[in-house]
């Protein structure tokens, strides 16, 4: 689990990714308005999230294996090697597609996230935030349970962009920031829950006899 002071830093430094996307967006000539500027800032958001996510992740790992093997219980060298076998950061890792996608297919991405919705991967609430559920995964040998952080982010995009006709641009793409942000501390949440859940079957099957 991390601590209260690993989550604040990482929470802070997706404020400060999610307002250096905002200085972006203001910077965006005037002709960019209504869809076209949506599209543009999703496109933006995808290019700046996906490489971050991937530093993100293996930040929020690194603390997590870091406050596991600092227990006295991990102290013993043969039970380090055996955690250090189990690679659950690994795991976590071989789940998620960091790839920057050159071109944006909404209708591509719009039927891999209606698979892993229907798989019970993802789910997507109301105000279009996007929670990974890694209970419900399959082996990693099923491509469909590969989430595309990109994928997620456009995914987050589209619930909005469906509503560019009926509200302005402006208040919109604030609203789909917003729900990246916490789409993105739902994941890192996501990421800790499977961490603990791997360390706590694994100290099952090797302290079971202490």
């Amino acid at each position: 689990m991390l601590s209260k002071e690993d989550k604040a830093k990482m929470e802070s430094h997706i404020d400060s990714v999610i307002r250096e996307i905002e200085k972006m967006v203001d910077n965006l000539p005037e002709y960019f308005r209504g869809r076209r500027k949506i599209d543009e800032v999703i496109t933006l958001t995808v290019n700046k999230i996906t490489p971050e996510s991937k530093m993100i992740l293996s930040g929020v790992c690194n603390q997590l294996t870091k406050a596991t093997l600092s227990q006295e219980k991990y102290s013993d060298a043969k039970i380090r090697a055996e955690f250090h076998k189990l690679d659950i950061s690994g795991s976590i890792g071989q789940h998620f597609n960091f790839e920057v996608p050159e071109k944006i297919d909404y209708e591509e991405i719009d039927l891999q996230i209606k698979k892993l919705i229907s798989a019970g991967v993802i789910v997507i609430s109301a105000s279009g935030v996007v929670s990974i559920c890694f209970k419900n995964w399959k082996p990693i040998a099923i491509t469909s349970a590969v989430v595309a952080i990109a994928a997620v982010i456009v995914a987050v995009g589209m619930h909005f962009y469906k509503k560019a006709k009926r509200k302005d641009a402006d208040i919109l793409i604030a609203q789909y920031l917003k729900s990246v942000k916490e789409s993105l501390v739902l994941w890192v949440s996501s990421v800790e829950e499977y961490y603990d859940s791997s360390v706590k079957e694994f100290e099952g099957k090797v302290f079971a006899n202490e």
